[in-house]
């Protein structure tokens, strides 16, 4: 089920809500207690919906965020060690109709079992996507697990001007292997392990 934007219900409620921002739309997750909906705040310097989806079987909780102030998305129940690579993680939707040279950023917490290798792709139909790059690094003993990292890249000109833009953050398989590592040297991959989302911004 869409975590979906709705329009002037949210509140700005310290501690309770995450930050996902476009240059029209600022997004904004809320613990809602009946559904864990992502809430549309529309300031004046804002328009726009968007949904945020979780996909591939993957499930959501809150945490702490990357600032004081905000609760990130905590996401688990990623793919078996081996299994249905670049199928799993968030899925963000949203128009980009006379918007061009796009760039989509975003804070990401890796859990010390999680994957180290991120794919992001996109699509303009929700079925045939495409590779805008992709995140990994060395795992190490310390620092590189249970660490927020700042992740950025510019989407190809076909994002540009579209009524529906659909791009996913998905696990991938570490770069020259069929397998997933774990992002702290001495874990082990487990599909359990955490990543956690926080400001996302188109």
């Amino acid at each position: 089920t869409p975590f979906r934007s709705h329009r002037n219900t949210v509140r700005h409620q310290p501690g309770r809500l995450s930050d996902f921002n476009r240059n029209t739309v600022r997004f904004e997750s809320e613990r809602c207690p009946t559904s864990n909906r992502i809430g549309v705040r529309f300031a004046s310097e804002y328009a726009g919906t968007g949904t945020l989806s979780l996909i591939g079987g993957a499930t959501a909780t809150f945490a702490g965020g990357f600032d004081d102030e905000n609760v990130g998305l905590r996401t688990a129940n990623y793919p078996s060690q081996s299994q249905n690579n670049l199928t799993a993680g968030v899925q963000m939707q949203l128009s980009t109709v006379g918007t061009t040279g796009i760039t989509f950023s975003y804070a990401v917490k890796h859990g010390l079992e999680a994957a180290n290798t991120q794919s992001v792709l996109w699509s303009t139909d929700n079925t045939t996507y495409q590779s805008a790059g992709s995140f990994t690094f060395a795992p190490a003993a310390s620092g590189s697990g249970d660490t927020w990292y700042s992740r950025s890249v510019s989407l190809p000109a076909g994002a540009n001007n579209q009524g529906n833009l659909y791009v996913r953050v998905v696990s991938d398989f570490t770069p020259g292997l069929s397998s997933y590592t774990a992002s702290q040297l001495g874990s082990s991959y487990n599909g359990a392990g955490p990543w956690r989302f926080d400001d996302v911004t188109f």
